[in-house]
């Protein structure tokens, strides 16, 4: 089973039913999101633009004790993490000595809430469960692909409508623990930018379709490197990964490595994105530089 991430990521990036394996050692990267307050950056569905998001949830009232005495009350998880046994109060009157790793590790079910520093009427919601040494989000709302909005927004252009769909779904597929399918999404998706290429290449003098309907998909990729993202050629095992989780693997193998595959697929995406600007930008200049040339022709 996968680390526990940052508490950042964890909240907009991690899936729905995705495990972590607790333990004596990971407590206190657990209680870290169990109480984290922000600043938490991610998209925002009702203002429709990114923004910063504070955690409500506050730490319990909690004193640490030493050789039978209290200390100073901690202001910090941090402080609170330097002691083993603690007198904690979740009401803030009744205090119950506990073992700050048996309070951490102990099934529970947490619900935290996220503010807009936009509009505090915006707001997300988590639900977290511990249960029998593991640690899951259960629920949240918005879902990650609501979260994730801004960013597949930006490779619209690139993808068109059909594929930008197929992307959400990918992401939300994800998002609902559902492994496999959000890689058959992936995979439809670096499929139409090969064949994206091979249009283009196949307009060329002496391009043999022949040859490349009998190549294999790495050789298809190195057949039009010139047509391709650089990320993309040098990375073309992309494509055997995509197959092996379809054909190969569990919904939790392909769950655990969906994020590393999306990102690849991004930075192809942010690549072609980048392209394009550049091309336009030449085309403006040449058209500006060709009038610039008509006006003084004569002199």
């Amino acid at each position: 089973m996968p680390n526990l991430p940052e508490p950042q990521a964890f909240y907009v990036a991690v899936p729905l039913y995705e495990k972590f394996k607790l333990n004596n050692i990971n407590y206190g990267d657990l209680l870290r999101i169990h109480f984290f307050q922000g600043p938490l950056d991610a998209y925002c569905p009702d203002c429709g633009r990114e923004s910063v998001f504070s955690g409500l949830r506050e730490l319990p009232s909690a004193i640490p004790k030493i050789n039978n005495s209290v200390s100073v009350s901690p202001k910090s998880l941090e402080e609170l993490l330097e002691h083993e046994m603690v007198m904690i109060s979740e009401d803030g009157r009744t205090y119950s000595t506990v073992n700050l790793k048996e309070y951490a590790l102990a099934d529970k079910t947490i619900i935290n809430r996220f503010v807009c520093s936009r509009d505090a009427s915006h707001h997300f919601d988590f639900v977290l469960k511990n249960q029998n040494g593991l640690f899951q989000k259960i629920g949240q709302w918005p879902s990650i692909a609501d979260l994730q909005k801004n960013d597949i927004k930006k490779y619209q252009k690139i993808l068109g409508p059909e594929k930008s769909a197929e992307f959400t779904k990918a992401i939300g597929l994800s998002a609902h623990g559902i492994g496999i399918g959000s890689f058959v999404y992936l995979r439809r998706i670096f499929e139409d930018l090969i064949e994206s290429a091979h249009k283009e290449a196949s307009q060329e003098q002496g391009w043999s379709d022949e040859t490349f309907y009998k190549s294999r998909m790495d050789e298809k990729i190195l057949l039009l490197k010139d047509y391709l993202p650089s990320f993309l050629v040098e990375n073309r095992v992309i494509y055997s990964i995509l197959s092996i989780a379809v054909h190969g693997l569990t919904e939790q193998q392909c769950l655990e490595n969906f994020e590393p595959v999306k990102l690849a697929i991004e930075i192809i995406l942010d690549e072609k994105i980048e392209k394009q600007l550049k091309e336009e930008k030449e085309s403006v200049a040449r058209k500006a530089l060709s009038a610039i040339k008509s006006q003084f022709s004569g002199r």
